[in-house]
């Protein structure tokens, strides 16, 4: 069927079926959600970059930096051996913003993303 008005031609697709392409999309969505999640530990430790450690990726091991914390912040980190030139592993990242699972040694403890913002990583070799 088309529609006609003012000099503008439309056609109505009357046999889409939404849930066959939404399930579609989703899978392709979710297909290359899948990949960027797989490349992105594989460009921060190729190139090298510092980045804060809220946005490291889950499952990553990584050197820190710098804490860029006021000095209550920056005693509480450390009296878990976040301080600068160590190594951790960030095991886990809460969704939705929630806190991060690091393992510091033997030590694990979790650390509000507000915290981690301020504190500066890098990919370990």
């Amino acid at each position: 069927m088309e529609l006609t008005g003012g000099g503008v031609s439309v056609k109505r697709l009357t046999s889409v079926k939404p849930t066959r392409d939404c399930d579609k999309l989703s899978q392709e969505a979710r297909r290359r959600f899948d990949i960027l999640m797989q490349i992105i530990p594989v460009i921060i430790r190729t190139k090298n970059i510092m980045s804060s450690l809220d946005i490291f990726p889950a499952g990553a091991h990584g050197i820190v930096e710098r804490l860029n914390l006021a000095e209550e912040a920056f005693r509480r980190v450390a009296a878990f051996g976040l301080v600068p030139g160590c190594r951790f592993h960030l095991r886990k990242a809460a969704p939705w913003g929630g806190p991060l699972l690091l393992e510091v040694g033997a030590t694990r403890f979790l650390l509000r993303r507000s915290l981690a913002r301020h504190i500066e990583v890098r990919a370990a070799a």
